[in-house]
């Protein structure tokens, strides 16, 4: 014969450890990074994640970074860092693998690129992945 109350007791703390293991992974679950706006000028090098940028209160209220593309395939990117330092580069009628880096880039993703001498983008990489810090 079967103990109901044996099973009701069972079943109940089957729920228990259940939630428990699924709410506790919940809060430790997933990778977040936050990369503020990073600009060396001896590398000619930009970098940041745009959440990280737009949020300002976490690091500061002064930074940007993107990247914008015309009709044309011209291409131009801006970072402005924490302490105000601002570079921008462009380049006219970019190659269609700079131009669709650009258009794949999502509102929370990471966006790096490089310039030369005269200011021209000589690279652009974009991430889109869930490791980003979320909108805030």
């Amino acid at each position: 014969m079967i103990d109901i109350n044996r099973c009701r007791t069972a079943g109940t703390a089957v729920l228990t450890l259940l939630s428990t293991v699924l709410f506790s992974s919940a809060s430790l679950a997933g990778e977040k990074l936050a990369y503020p706006v990073t600009i060396d000028l001896t590398s000619r090098t930009a970098y940041g994640d745009l959440s990280t940028a737009r949020s300002g209160s976490t690091f500061d209220s002064k930074s940007r970074i993107g990247c914008t593309v015309n009709s044309e395939n011209s291409v131009t990117c801006t970072a402005i860092n924490s302490g105000g330092t601002t570079v921008t580069c462009s380049k006219y009628q970019a190659a269609q693998s700079m131009v669709n880096a650009i258009m794949n880039l999502e509102s929370d993703g990471y966006v790096s690129f490089q310039w030369d001498a005269a200011g021209t983008c000589t690279y652009v990489l974009t991430e889109t992945s869930s490791r980003w810090a979320p909108k805030r």
